[in-house]
């Protein structure tokens, strides 16, 4: 006969590897690197979104009572926008909501290599980006962690 601490313990490992065995093993989402640099704009959060945000696709835009943010390519925006520049994009795979930790699964072994990030949610799928000077680190980094990179 069991005694009430080896039935919860039998109890708590069920439940658990139901929920490890539902879900995706998120080390082993795939990224594509996207074409060219893009740059993170801070425009004043007053400003009507600019034409040039609106030409090209992936494009993130976001108002926030601080200011508007674009992030796109550095080739469609004007010189003279504030801008940090010269970040790599990588397309998350298949993504859907129910999945947890992916963004961990990409910031903490980035994070180790002092390496950082910039997460973009959009539905279907994510944007995660690295500076252009990181870029073939946190590509190794993020192999030998498991994540498939199709460059």
């Amino acid at each position: 006969m069991m005694n009430t601490w080896t039935t919860l313990l039998l109890a708590v490992s069920l439940v658990l590897s139901r929920q490890t065995a539902a879900q995706p093993a998120v080390n082993q989402l795939g990224l594509e690197l996207l074409q060219g640099e893009f740059a993170v704009c801070a425009l004043e959060k007053s400003t009507k979104i600019p034409d040039w945000a609106l030409t090209t696709t992936p494009v993130s835009i976001t108002r926030s009572q601080a200011a508007l943010s674009i992030i796109a390519p550095n080739n469609i925006v004007p010189q003279g926008i504030n801008c940090d520049r010269g970040w790599r994009n990588f397309e998350v795979g298949f993504n859907p909501p129910s999945v947890f930790g992916v963004v961990a699964a990409f910031a903490r072994p980035l994070a180790r290599k002092h390496i950082s990030i910039h997460w973009i949610s959009s539905s279907p799928t994510d944007y995660l980006m690295v500076k252009q000077a990181n870029l073939e680190t946190a590509i190794r980094v993020l192999s030998a962690e498991g994540h498939p990179i199709r460059r």
